[in-house]
């Protein structure tokens, strides 16, 4: 979240927020040993040898190891020079906090990581000012969540008709589920 805010000319975080998590990861979980226990064994055709480099029943090589930590590295490094550039920070100051961490909106502010503590009345006045408008209307567009609606929709979705209307087959119908 806190690298999509990073866009943004103003950040109000809610005095709540727990924000910070200057990071990056690739995560999966290995279940191959229990796999092999309860009799349980990968069958994956792949087109190379990298394909499935996060299977759960398979395990990394060193060189996969080496792939992913390297595009980790990469990741993360963009991330701190957008953070520095964005909010105007020494990239070395903001290397140092880049480990992960997650902190209060008070703490976030005195690092720069944010510009104010507030509510959403105070994002709206706050968005106003940088337009420089006396006020902004916000819309907000919800549709209230139901299991019978959502269950009459999945009734009436066709999906060969879908697939026609987009040009697929059957086929293809077949191969993407």
């Amino acid at each position: 979240a806190y690298y999509v805010a990073l866009a943004a000319d103003h950040i109000v975080a809610h005095p709540t927020t727990l924000t910070g998590s200057i990071g990056v990861l690739v995560q999966s979980i290995n279940a191959r040993e229990l796999g092999e226990k309860i009799g349980v064994r990968d069958v994956t055709i792949k087109s190379g040898p990298d394909k499935d480099i996060l299977n759960p029943l398979g395990e990394l090589t060193p060189a996969q190891r080496t792939m992913l930590q390297n595009i980790v590295d990469t990741l993360h490094a963009r991330f701190v020079t957008l953070v520095a550039e964005r909010r105007g920070l020494n990239p070395a100051r903001v290397q140092s906090l880049a480990d992960g961490r997650i902190m209060t909106a008070e703490r976030a502010a005195s690092f720069g990581l944010i510009d104010e503590i507030g509510y959403w009345e105070d994002a709206v006045r706050r968005t106003a000012e940088l337009l420089e408008a006396d006020e902004i209307k916000v819309y907000r567009y919800e549709e209230e969540f139901s299991l019978s609606a959502f269950l009459r929709a999945a009734q009436r979705w066709n999906p060969e008709a879908a697939l026609r209307r987009l040009g697929g087959t059957r086929l293809l119908y077949h191969g993407i589920l």
